[in-house]
């Protein structure tokens, strides 16, 4: 730097501040050096707008406050530029020479002030439209601070000094810890907290540790969003989607289905589960319009309910709703399955008492279910009436030949698996012909009926009865000897006599001709060859004079 002869030696000291490593010309604030005649020598940079503002003003008002500052020692000026910018400054002499001229503005100050607070309010703005409420919490975990417009509910000052565990929901799952006495970072933390009405309210909390100046932890500080809402309207429309996939699959499975009786445990199954139910019964009309467990999913119903179950299905027939009702001490909702307004079935579940109660939701999922319910049942009716029809003589009721020959195979495998016996009866139905001749065909049907009778009365439960075709019948008795057959023959012939009121002709009284064939397990014969036997007695029987019985010869004494 270079100076001109007039300046003092102080001066001159003091304007080499400026220059170095370490000169003034880096300092931030307002500093310059003046001489005595008040010209500016150096000025750092925030001290330019004070030169340029002045400009041709500038000598004149340096060199009186250099002038003042000399003669009554440092000075305090506020001035203003002509721009409005205030300034205070601080005028310095030195020595006998010019000044140092420290200032700053207050303009600045005020308005990094008014920057500072606007940013906090604007955090804090940030802070509150991010969460619902902001806490903070002692090592104890007591509220030391809640936001002003108070939390749940309750306002600021009813939190504070309260522990947050004693607003806890018993919801929470006890084994994760609390946000208000986390020692680490946590976010996405939710908790059940009760609301100032009691009501159980959802929080999506976000927290931070404290510390004190030793590092000792000291409490924690986050904020929290309520999402109750948020979580219903999930919850909601999760009980919706379940509800439309089981639905949908129960209309699968209907499409579907092949098994039947897989069809309706599916349905107990998965109607049980969707509503977190103990028991899940299907039931469909048995005898006498009593209703019979077609399938259950969990436990099986006590007696208290299964008793009543008749009762309240007889209260529900008229009506369409869903009804909850406690029976014997447990929480039961039953709904009737219809088809075409006719009761065909009833669906049934079960809690426990004391478990969460029935909701609109639950009601709405069982009417659901219950409405596809009707359409299969009815289905597997349709099918089952079908299948009847194709095995049963409609005339009887009796098996017809196709469903006599398919059981009669099961009967003799089993037959021959447990080395048990049996036997196989042919029966014809002697001098029937006269009977159409002479009385009609509808005579005949009334000899047909009256003899399916006869069979039902003679035997048992388990014995299989068919009417094979025209006036033919087969009969297969299970575990029974030669002996026995043979007295169960002439049983049936002492109690076909009836059938004499039909006959056509009374010198051709209608009787009956019957054939037995007794299977012994050992001998090796098939099921081909012992109805053959059979069907060679009954013929056998009417040669010797009809109204008779004939016994096979043993298995293999015929090739011999």
């Amino acid at each position: 730097m270079i100076f001109t002869g007039d300046i003092e030696p102080d001066v001159r000291r003091a304007v080499l501040l400026f220059d170095g490593p370490a000169g003034l010309h880096g300092f931030p604030g307002i500093v310059m050096i003046t001489d005595r005649r008040g010209r500016v020598l150096e000025a750092t940079e925030a001290a330019r707008p004070l030169c340029i503002g002045l400009d041709e003003d500038a000598p004149e008002l340096w060199g009186g406050l250099v002038e003042r500052s000399h003669g009554e020692g440092p000075l305090y000026e506020p001035i203003t530029l002509g721009d409005g910018t205030p300034y205070d400054l601080t005028v310095l002499p030195l020595g006998h020479g010019g000044a140092l001229v420290i200032g700053r503005c207050p303009s600045l100050d005020r308005s990094l002030r008014d920057a500072l607070m606007d940013s906090r309010q604007r955090y804090k703005d940030f802070v509150e439209c991010s969460s619902d409420f902001a806490w903070e919490t002692d090592a104890l975990g007591s509220f030391v601070f809640v936001s002003p417009r108070g939390a749940l509910g309750f306002a600021a000052s009813d939190l504070s000094g309260c522990n947050a565990r004693d607003h806890m929901h018993s919801r929470n799952d006890e084994a994760q810890p609390l946000p208000f006495l986390s020692p680490v970072p946590r976010e996405g933390v939710r908790i059940w907290m009760r609301a100032a009405d009691g009501a159980a309210t959802l929080l999506d909390t976000a927290c931070v540790p404290l510390y004190d100046v030793s590092g000792r932890w000291t409490g924690a500080r986050g904020v929290c969003r309520d999402i109750t809402a948020q979580w219903n309207r999930d919850r909601t429309l999760a009980k919706v989607l379940r509800r439309e996939r089981l639905v949908n699959g129960l209309i699968d499975s209907i499409r579907d289905a092949t098994d039947h009786d897989e069809l309706l445990g599916h349905a107990a199954k998965a109607t049980g589960e969707a509503l977190g139910a103990r028991t899940c019964v299907i039931y469909r009309p048995g005898d006498a319009a009593a209703m019979t467990v077609v399938a259950r999913h969990g436990e099986a119903p006590d007696e208290a309910i299964a008793g009543s179950l008749g009762e309240a299905v007889k209260r529900l027939c008229d009506d369409t709703r869903v009804t909850a009702l406690t029976l014997g001490g447990d929480e039961v909702m039953i709904v009737v399955t219809r088809h075409r307004r006719g009761v065909n079935g009833a669906l049934l579940v079960v809690r426990a008492m004391g478990d969460e109660a029935w909701s609109e939701e639950d009601r709405g999922l069982m009417a659901s279910v219950a409405g596809q319910l009707g359409v299969a049942i009815e289905q597997i009716a349709i099918h089952e009436s079908l299948i009847h029809q194709s095995l049963t003589d409609e005339l009887t009721g009796l098996n017809n030949r196709r469903a006599f020959m398919e059981t009669l195979r099961d009967r003799f495998g089993q037959a021959m698996r447990s080395g048990r016996t049996g036997a196989l009866l042919y029966l014809d139905l002697d001098n029937f012909k006269q009977v159409n001749d002479v009385h009609g065909h509808q005579r005949g049907d009334e000899v047909f009926k009256t003899f399916a009778a006869i069979l039902a009365r003679q035997t048992r439960v388990n014995d299989v009865v068919a009417r094979l075709g025209g006036d033919e019948f087969g009969l297969w008795l299970d575990e029974v000897g030669q002996n026995d057959a043979v007295t169960k023959a002439v049983e049936l012939l002492e109690a076909s006599a009836v059938l004499e009121d039909f006959s056509g002709d009374p010198d051709d009284l209608l009787g009956l001709s019957v054939g037995i064939a007794a299977f012994d397990p050992e001998s090796g014969e098939t099921l081909e060859q012992l109805i053959t036997r059979a069907d060679q007695a009954m013929y056998q029987a009417k040669k010797t004079g009809k109204a008779s019985c004939a016994v096979a010869p043993p298995a293999g004494a015929m090739e011999r």
